[in-house]
């Protein structure tokens, strides 16, 4: 639970509280906010074109007859 408080101007507070997070399984990521948080992960790490091509790949995976493409990006940065 995340309790929420907003405080206006005026002194007005309003509050909530938030039981599900963005990013829980009642609201999941979009494939953006994931491919995004995957980039975030990987900077300083992959060069950022690397880093694309393995979400790209990512992305693809149920569809890849081989994960080795995938396993060199991640594992020889």
């Amino acid at each position: 639970s995340n309790p929420l408080t907003i405080r206006t101007r005026d002194g007005r507070e309003y509050q909530k509280l938030c039981v599900v997070s963005h990013g829980d399984p009642e609201d999941p990521l979009s494939d953006e906010e994931v491919r995004g948080k995957y980039l975030s992960c990987t900077e300083g790490i992959l060069a950022l074109p690397r880093a694309q091509e393995g979400a790209d790949m990512l992305f693809a995976l149920d569809t890849m007859p081989n994960v080795k493409p995938l396993m060199d990006i991640l594992t020889h940065p």
